[in-house]
């Protein structure tokens, strides 16, 4: 369970599952049934791609036109390259270490509008290019980057158009900003924008905590971003060109956090309480966002406060929704078992979802 540094703030207890008028500040709120599509895709309509026999151990995939990328930071090689019109391994390159072409702890992102991938080490402070067409080449192992950035100020989460990227969750450099866009070579470009609130007096201090853990997406002509909650559903579009928030809604469950004031030792813990789970994984593709949800209890305290004992995290991402750059709810996919990780084809007609079923990994694809 995460701990917060001492604040001194009076006892908060916000639940989901009480009020659910209780909302964010200027937030429209939005349920399952403003959804325009609706579907179940069911396991007769699955066909696997690739099996446990063919993968290692992924945390991630990508596609890349033809070609499927898989994320294992357990193997030799960090990012292994699969044909999805022969079904097979084609090779594996970014050499797990600390040499001019390796990476230690690689966060991979996607920049289709660029036609590269970018692995960040926030370890080494590097960050690696790759284009498409080198990929596709891929066979030896060895793969020389397009471009490499080193000595890193910011935490590149988003790619943006411009060489340019939104800095991470993580980075508290600029100050309280909520919005901090770095060129390629870390230098901070623009910081701006205030943290939604809601209701307490102390949101100030809180919304960097609350709300800093989010997934982030921009679009492809990189004037707007959404971000989406992971512990909250709360979604915001913002504007890159105003520098301004564009629109904040709240759904389908209107999930709050839950924070317990602790006193250990004369001094003043904030903890986070109940502990809803709620976006992941969210992508931009054919043209509007893509998010997997959850929405129920990933963690609680007990009565005792006892921070050694939150209650069993069972994995549900088991719908996918997908929004337009306006917010507007397109469609809500009830999905026939958890996913870990996804990817769609860049005409929205294919999902490919990375499953973890009775302890064996696969990749299995959905028509949309």
């Amino acid at each position: 369970m995460k701990r917060f540094p001492a604040l001194i703030l009076p006892l908060l207890l916000l639940t989901g599952c009480g009020d659910k008028t209780v909302t964010f500040e200027g937030a429209e709120t939005f349920g399952y049934k403003d959804f325009a599509v609706s579907r179940t895709l069911t396991a007769d309509q699955a066909d696997t791609v690739f099996d446990g026999q063919t993968l290692l151990n992924p945390s991630h995939i990508f596609l890349l036109d033809s070609l499927l990328l898989t994320k294992d930071s357990d193997a030799d090689f960090i990012l292994n390259v699969f044909s999805l019109k022969n079904k097979s391994l084609k090779g594996s390159f970014l050499k797990s270490g600390k040499g001019p072409y390796e990476e230690v702890s690689s966060l991979i992102r996607k920049a289709p509008q660029e036609r590269k991938i970018y692995a960040f080490d926030f370890l080494q402070k590097k960050m690696l290019a790759f284009a498409y067409d080198q990929i596709a080449s891929v066979s030896d192992g060895l793969l020389i980057p397009t471009d490499i950035y080193t000595n890193l100020t910011g935490r590149p989460q988003t790619m943006l158009p411009g060489e340019r990227f939104l800095s991470g969750e993580n980075d508290t450099l600029s100050g309280p900003s909520r919005i901090k866009i770095y060129d390629r070579d870390g230098n901070l470009q623009t910081c701006f924008g205030e943290y939604p609130g809601f209701q307490t007096d102390h949101r100030k201090e809180l919304m960097p905590m609350l709300l800093n853990y989010i997934e982030t997406v921009a679009s492809d002509d990189g004037k707007r971003l959404m971000f989406l909650g992971k512990s909250n559903d709360l979604v915001e579009i913002w504007d890159l060109e105003k520098q301004a928030a564009h629109r904040f809604l709240q759904g389908p469950d209107l999930r709050m956090p839950e924070y317990i004031r602790r006193s250990i030792g004369g001094s003043i813990e904030i903890i986070m309480g109940g502990r809803y789970s709620c976006y992941s994984e969210a992508i931009s593709a054919a043209g509007s966002v893509w998010a997997l949800y959850d929405g129920s209890i990933s963690a609680i305290l007990d009565d005792s406060f006892d921070l050694t004992k939150p209650t069993p995290r069972v994995e549900n991402n088991s719908r996918l929704l997908r929004f337009d750059w306006e917010g507007r709810p397109l469609a809500c996919y009830q999905l026939p078992c958890p996913v870990k990780n996804f990817d769609v084809d860049e005409r929205g007609e294919w999902l490919y979802c990375l499953t973890k079923q009775e302890g064996e990994f696969s990749v299995i694809r959905f028509p949309l």
